[in-house]
């Protein structure tokens, strides 16, 4: 249902006996409803309406007055909304709402009961979301079927099997996971690790949909039926289920629409275990635990993370190649910021949405290296290159000028020796030209200095292009191998749906043939072997029950003073081989010197007085495993002193089987 229903309260009787004036002065109403599926209704007095409107809670049921001594107009066909709300923990299912006792008074107190209604009101099942595990995708800690083995993602039909599909609304539903079995079936999963995970407020739920599956839904081929039971216990060495029974379905069979189950299992004590349990035999008791599956359900007050852990893997995946160092490295430091509030359990709602906003921007802000980027760099490398040269020239210059300098130098010198008489004057020119000189060396140092500089400058320049050359070459390469690895996904997905297309027209021819096949009746072929068709072996008569599958029964026998008797596993009739499955009612009745009978292996039924009055009979074999039914006094008045030996792993099922035939309590079974 909607978190809310309307129903309106109505006042459309005819309201005969009431004053002229069709003034009421009160109007009182109850309003019936399970308190366990819905909180307290409101009721809101529609515009124009006035008066005090007082309520009384009782029992699931609410007394409500309107009152107003000036009056109410009685032709007020609507004056009231009452808003019925379904509690948060209300289980699925239909429920009744109702007015109850509406009376209506005048102003002079004349009063007129009107008529209550009531409606149904459907509470939807609640979706629940979490962590996913399918029953079929973990190992089982046991599992056994009546017929066959438990299947996954398979119905139960030995090498017939086909996908799980069930009776969903009345139409064939298929699902793609899920567990096949037939009845009497036993499946055990420990759940303790999925227990162990759950956090404050977690729960663990078990779903899925069971029922007998739809190849048999289809054909309406309609066993006993059985229930789907889930245990909190363990199956224990014998195959016998130990524990408290958690839920049972409805008797489901091949007329039945699927149920859907949905359990709390957060205080199972032990295994879960689920069990198929036939009627009575399970023919046709093909079921399925279909779309079986653990939900961990998360903290419902936890801050929702969805949105930061789907920008967290966006972040993740991205490649510190592509990008400037500069973009790349704020992304990280919004990247560390995020995975901490992600990992924090107590992280507000507030908080993660902030890391979500901060880390998007970060991603958004990204910028990958251009062209544009790279001339900028080769711009600066020759910039520097021409300021090098330029620097190598004025050192040139400075080199000759010291060069001329030194020789002047000399020459002066030279000069000094010879003039003696302009030593002054010399002395005073040579201090002039030392003075420069040293000033030149100056000009020398600071340039060979800058010499050095523009060098290392030059060198780092260098670096700088060859990183951006090889970080441009592995861009090349990546994008190259993206448009390879696109090109190959893009083919492969081509060749996937065209296989895909191939197989759906396949199977839709092949539905179309089974359609014509189906439509269209067959002749049945002759049959040599007919129901009704006897023979005798070994002193036993055999006649055919079944023609078609190839079953008979022991019905009588040749001679009744016979003190031995085997009914056979199978005997040939009419030149085919029967099996034996059936002893009929009455068929070896008032035997008086029957002292020991053998029971084949393919024996599931005994009727009714069976053995009944064979006095002598001391020893009784069954060798089946596969009987199911005794008839009422099968072994009346049997040898007080008779054991009846049965195979071991049959002895609990037997006793049971056997007991109150008819035999003596001193009857024993082996």
């Amino acid at each position: 249902m909607s978190e809310a229903l309307s129903l309106h309260l109505t006042l459309n009787a005819k309201l005969a006996n009431l004053s002229s004036d069709n003034l009421l002065g009160e109007v009182s109403f109850r309003i019936s409803y399970d308190a366990d599926v819905f909180e307290a209704p409101t009721v809101a007095l529609k515009d124009g309406i006035e008066g005090t409107l007082t309520s009384t809670e009782a029992d699931g049921k609410i007394l409500y007055t309107l009152k107003n001594e000036a009056g109410i107009p009685a032709s007020t066909s609507d004056f009231a909304t009452i808003t019925m709300k379904a509690k948060a923990d209300a289980q699925p299912g239909s429920y009744s709402v109702g007015l109850e006792n509406v009376t209506a008074k005048d102003t002079t107190g004349a009063s007129a009961d009107l008529t209550s209604t009531a409606i149904t009101v459907k509470v939807n099942e609640r979706p629940i979301t979490g962590e996913v595990t399918y029953l079929s995708d973990i190992d089982w800690k046991y599992a056994q079927s009546g017929w066959e083995s438990v299947m996954k993602n398979q119905y139960c039909n030995g090498a017939s099997s086909g996908a799980i599909s069930l009776s969903v609304d009345g139409e064939q539903t298929y699902f793609s996971k899920g567990l096949g079995a037939n009845a009497d079936a036993t499946v055990e999963y420990d759940v303790s690790s999925y227990k162990a995970q759950l956090e404050e407020n977690e729960k663990l739920y078990f779903q899925a949909y069971v029922g007998i599956d739809y190849f048999k839904t289809a054909k309406k081929q309609n066993g006993d039926g059985v229930y789907f039971v889930i245990y909190d216990g363990e199956v224990d060495a014998d195959g016998n289920i130990q524990g408290t029974e958690i839920y049972r379905s409805a008797k489901l069979d091949s007329y039945s629409d699927a149920e859907h189950i949905s359990i709390d299992i957060s205080g199972i004590q032990k295994n879960l275990v689920l069990f198929m349990d036939k009627v009575e035999n399970n023919a046709h008791d093909n079921g399925d635990w279909a779309d079986a599956k653990l939900i961990h359900t998360p903290d419902p007050n936890a801050a929702d993370k969805n949105e930061l852990k789907q920008t967290l893997d966006i972040a993740k995946a991205l490649k510190e190649a592509d990008y400037t160092v500069e973009s790349y490295k704020a992304l990280q430091k919004a990247l560390t910021d995020a995975q901490a509030v992600y990992a924090d359990k107590k992280a507000t709602q507030e908080a993660v949405n902030a890391q979500a906003a901060a880390l998007q921007a970060a991603v958004q802000g990204l910028k990958v290296p251009d062209a544009a980027d790279y001339q900028e760099v080769l711009k600066k490398l020759q910039n520097k290159e021409n300021e090098l040269t330029q620097k190598d020239e004025e050192l040139k210059t400075a080199n000759a000028k010291v060069t001329e300098l030194q020789s002047e130098l000399k020459t002066v010198q030279d000069d000094l020796k010879k003039l003696q008489d302009s030593v002054d004057a010399k002395e005073s020119e040579i201090a002039a030209k030392e003075a420069e000189i040293t000033k030149l060396n100056g000009e020398l140092a600071s340039a060979k200095e800058e010499v050095s500089t523009l060098k290392k400058e030059k060198a780092d320049l260098e670096k700088t292009v060859n990183d951006y050359r090889a970080r441009i070459l592995e861009l090349e390469a990546a994008a190259k191998k993206q448009k390879e690895e696109s090109d190959a996904a893009y083919k492969k997905l081509q060749e996937e749906k065209e296989a895909a297309e191939a197989a759906l027209k396949q199977a839709q021819a092949e539905i179309e043939r089974l359609k014509a096949q189906q439509n269209q009746e067959q002749p049945k072929p002759e049959e040599t072997l007919k129901v009704g068709d006897t023979v005798t072996s070994g002193n036993v008569k055999y006649r055919v029950i079944d023609a078609q599958k190839k079953l008979a029964e022991a019905y009588g026998v040749d001679s009744r003073r016979a003190r031995t008797l085997k009914v056979a596993a199978a005997v040939t009739i009419s030149g085919e081989k029967v099996s034996v499955t059936s002893i009929a009612a009455n068929a070896f009745k008032g035997m008086k010197k029957l002292e020991k009978v053998t029971i084949g292996t393919n024996v599931s039924k005994i009727g009714k007085n069976a053995f009944s009055g064979d006095s002598k009979l001391k020893s009784i074999q069954i060798k089946s495993k596969k009987l199911t039914s005794v008839g009422k006094k099968a072994l009346k008045n049997i040898s007080a002193k008779a054991v009846i030996k049965v195979p071991k792993s049959k002895k609990k099922a037997y006793t049971s089987l056997l007991k109150g035939k008819g035999q003596k309590k001193s009857v024993k079974i082996k």
